[in-house]
């Protein structure tokens, strides 16, 4: 093992969390204080594209550990499960327990193994979040060092298994929510109806897409918007959402995960891709492509798979989506009928 200190991203990123796996490993077992989902949806999405032609699984299991402590904000809390449930049946699996009985644990433990072994482990300041990993540049000083990985495993497992997966029931009787951080009465303020030229999208409190084309009127042929996945060798479930250049300053930033609120209390990781590394064109579910199809079709009352027409969006009393944004940057997605 290279006995070296890593400080700062990008090195502690790319040596800590992604090239294990050009060394065979199988498993990450993850302690730490404090965690980032949206964060955590980016690395998992890399890591299935770097393991993609493997045949390989990866388990990738996470301890929470100052929840009991500092609690968590219920949209956090949803969107950790969606995580779970969204790798669920997946070449990368994600199980994350929340540390709720027994003293916090502040720790930051990476042990990477291999069929039940571990072989590789890294201790250190840095939380599994952005600000401790941040790949998109240094956002604050943290430092990782090698350990000896069997010791760190003989304390990581236990920890891990100690505590209550964040799926449970169990969780919601723990006194550990914070206040949501998408105020309802600021939702409340927003008329669903009210156009908002795209022009000022990068300051505007809600902005609707449509899912239909503007040009015909009509819904994307199989192989686009709504129908992308009804091709040869895709989900049929498979959607994107077209973002037109002129509102995608209201989102975040290109290939960057983002957690949205629907109206019926879901929670979807969506990001902005497509058209090249820096352009973001098309809103869609990174985990699986497959996500928003599924929803937006059970929204409207269609069949998984089943093309989707203009007249069925028109039928079911809505043919966008409504995106709102808080003062504090969170993002609510309303899909109601307006009739």
């Amino acid at each position: 093992m290279t006995e070296k200190h890593l400080i700062n991203p990008p090195d502690t990123y790319n040596t800590c969390l992604l090239e294990p796996l050009s060394t065979g490993h199988d498993r990450l077992l993850v302690i730490t204080g404090y965690t980032d989902p949206t964060f955590i949806s980016e690395h998992l999405r890399e890591l299935k594209r770097v393991i993609r032609r493997r045949t390989r699984m990866l388990q990738v299991d996470v301890l929470l550990g100052m929840v009991a402590k500092d609690g968590i904000t219920e949209r956090d809390h949803e969107t950790l499960k969606t995580l779970v449930r969204d790798y669920e049946q997946q070449q990368v699996a994600f199980n994350l327990h929340y540390r709720l009985d027994g003293p916090p644990v502040h720790s930051k433990l990476f042990v990477w193994g291999s069929e039940g072994a571990p072989s590789t482990a890294w201790a250190g300041s840095a939380n599994y979040t952005r600000a401790g990993f941040g790949p998109q540049g240094v956002t604050q000083e943290e430092i990782l060092t090698p350990t000896d990985p069997e010791r760190a495993a003989s304390y990581a497992e236990p920890l891990f298994h100690s505590g209550i997966p964040c799926t449970s029931d169990l969780v919601y009787s723990r006194p550990i929510f914070r206040r949501r951080r998408f105020a309802p009465e600021e939702l409340s303020q927003l008329d669903p109806t009210d156009s908002i030229p795209v022009t000022s999208s990068e300051t505007a409190a809600q902005l609707s897409l449509k899912l239909y084309k503007s040009k015909t009127g009509e819904t994307h042929d199989p192989g686009g918007g709504i129908n992308w996945g009804l091709r040869d060798g895709r989900d049929p479930d498979e959607a994107y959402i077209h973002v037109p250049s002129d509102a995608r300053p209201f989102f975040p930033p290109a290939n960057h995960h983002f957690s949205v609120t629907t109206d019926d209390g879901e929670v979807l990781i969506l990001s902005r891709a497509s058209g090249g590394q820096a352009v973001g064109k098309d809103l869609r579910t990174p985990a699986n492509n497959a996500r928003l199809g599924r929803y937006l079709r059970k929204r409207i009352g269609a069949a998984r798979g089943q093309v989707v027409l203009r007249k069925h969006l028109t039928s079911y009393g809505r043919d966008e989506v409504t995106f709102r944004r808080s003062s504090e940057g969170e993002y609510f997605l309303d899909f109601s009928p307006l009739r």
